[in-house]
C-alpha cells in the first residue's frame, strides 16, 4: 500500500531565545530562511506557505524567575500561540 504524501508545507518561525543560555538562538528562524528552505522544498515539488514568524515580546525589565524554568509565562504564551 502507498501512503499519500502531503505535499503543502507551512513554515512558522518562533525567534525565541528565552530559555537558552546562549545568545543568538533567535536567529535561528531567519537563517533557516536566508538559507533557502523555502526554495530547496519547492525543488523538490513540495508547495509551501511561509506563515511568517510568531514574535515573542521582549523581555525589557522582566524577572528570569526559577533557573531551571527561566521566562516560562512567556514561553507558555508563545507556545500556544504557535
Amino acid at each position: 500500500m502507498n501512503p499519500t504524501v502531503n505535499r503543502h508545507i507551512s513554515i512558522i518561525g518562533v525567534p525565541l531565545d528565552l530559555g537558552a543560555d546562549r545568545r543568538g538562538v533567535d536567529m535561528g528562524p531567519s537563517a533557516i530562511r536566508y538559507a533557502g528552505l523555502r526554495e530547496r522544498l519547492q525543488r523538490i515539488g513540495y508547495e509551501i506557505d511561509d506563515k511568517g514568524d510568531i514574535l515573542p515580546h521582549r523581555p525589557d525589565s522582566w524577572q528570569v524567575g526559577e533557573t531551571a524554568l527561566k521566562y516560562l509565562d512567556e514561553i507558555e504564551r508563545v507556545n500556544s500561540e504557535l
